[in-house]
């Protein structure tokens, strides 16, 4: 056993109050004569914890972490390996763990090790048993008060909206200069030429997509078009000089980092003389119009016919299922995913998703100008030939009295 005893210590966030906060539980560790400190600067409602992880393996615990869409689980389980202390000392229970569940579990599994929980300022030890309805009050406490503090934020989030206050705005076409956004010419030029696209040439968010990259425009981050950066464009009204708020359900609480897209009606648009306008309402408006007219067509391009480009032709390297074909709900992004992974979840499969630009970028830049000649090759070995085989019977019928 290398320590007897261990801190740890964790902040939420990288802000000046914060450091003075972790440099005060690392005084407190010397205080109490403790060299092995780990620490974390992340959310005590993330099990990612880079510190936190690291802590549980010298504690003899393996770990691994579980996600899925709606969940992120940290699983431990005990291992040959001893323990490297017997004690780990904690400023509070809420500085180790805000979900409930995870701190009892992983509490228990640390007491079978025979490594024991000391949280200073709930004067509570896991050592002994009796001492584990406290944990569990306290735990309870310290989750709700993390959910009292989310819906605190939420509700803060609505007021500033309903003013048509700016925070933080990253929109393409736009650049934030105090508290007001100006335009960026160069970016607002293409932002105006997807708009055209979708309203004079009736084009879709993918071929909008396939066009400006033919054209040479790139984005911001100095990458290719894609279906969902386009669609984030026709689909925002900050173009005609609104702020929109409340777009997006956001729950980040215990590891269930779900983003889901609102309703349009539940949106909160509000019009400010903060935001110039690239585009006019009444461009905005037909934009909008042709999305939905192309929504309803039953002639629409891109109807689903049951079958992919790419149905049947990717094979997961791990459990050798098909992938299959999805959009993100949030972004409309194109992506596959393996079908057991869809069906059974991550602990069965945890492939990874690939989406579709990904995919066109990968067999353009395999097949380079290789993709113009497999093209043509085609055409005239194929095609050619059957026309040339059409004109010689047109020819040899053609003196024929023959209506045909």
């Amino acid at each position: 056993m290398r320590w007897n005893k261990v801190y740890y210590g964790r902040v939420s966030t990288e802000q000046d109050q914060q450091t003075s906060s972790i440099n005060n539980q690392q005084f407190r560790a010397e205080e109490l004569g403790i060299e092995k400190i780990y620490s974390d600067r992340e959310s005590a409602t993330s099990v990612d914890r880079d510190g936190f992880k690291k802590m549980l393996h010298d504690a003899g615990l393996d770990i691994k972490i579980v996600k899925n869409k709606k969940e992120e689980k940290l699983v431990v389980m005990k291992s040959d390996r001893e323990p490297q202390f017997k004690y780990i000392y904690c400023r509070s229970l809420s500085r180790f763990s805000r979900n409930i569940i995870d701190s009892i579990s992983i509490i228990r599994e640390l007491r079978e090790k025979g490594v024991y929980c000391i949280f200073e300022a709930e004067n509570i030890s896991t050592e002994f048993l009796a001492n584990e309805f406290l944990l569990s009050l306290h735990s309870s406490l310290a989750q709700q008060e993390s959910e009292t503090i989310s819906q605190r934020v939420k509700s803060g989030n609505l007021i500033t909206a309903k003013k048509g206050r700016l925070r933080s705005f990253f929109n393409y076409g736009y650049k934030r200069v105090d508290d007001h956004l100006e335009i960026i010419e160069e970016e607002a030029e293409v932002v105006r030429l997807i708009y055209k696209l979708k309203i004079e040439e009736k084009l879709g968010n993918r071929r909008i997509a396939k066009r400006l990259n033919e054209l040479g425009y790139k984005t911001r981050n100095n990458k290719n078009w894609s279906e969902s950066s386009v669609h984030n464009i026709v689909r925002n009204p900050i173009y005609y000089g609104a702020i929109v708020r409340n777009k997006y359900d956001c729950n980040s609480l215990f590891g269930n980092n779900s983003v889901k897209l609102k309703n349009e009606d539940e949106w909160i648009i509000t019009e400010s003389d903060k935001v110039p306008q690239i585009i006019s309402k009444e461009t905005y408006d037909l934009a909008q119009k042709q999305i939905k007219s192309f929504s309803n067509s039953s002639a629409k391009r891109g109807v689903n016919l049951g079958y992919t480009e790419f149905s049947g032709k990717i094979k997961c390297h791990k459990c050798g299922a098909n992938y299959s074909r999805n959009i993100n709900s949030c972004t409309r992004r194109v992506y596959y995913n393996c079908t057991t992974k869809k069906k059974k979840g991550v602990k069965y499969c945890d492939a990874k998703n690939i989406y579709l630009d990904t995919i066109d970028n990968s067999i353009k830049e395999y097949l380079g100008d290789g993709y113009r000649k497999a093209v043509e090759g085609t055409l005239n070995k194929v095609l050619f030939r059957s026309i040339d085989k059409r004109i010689k019977e047109l020819n040899l019928s053609k003196d024929n009295d023959s209506t045909k």
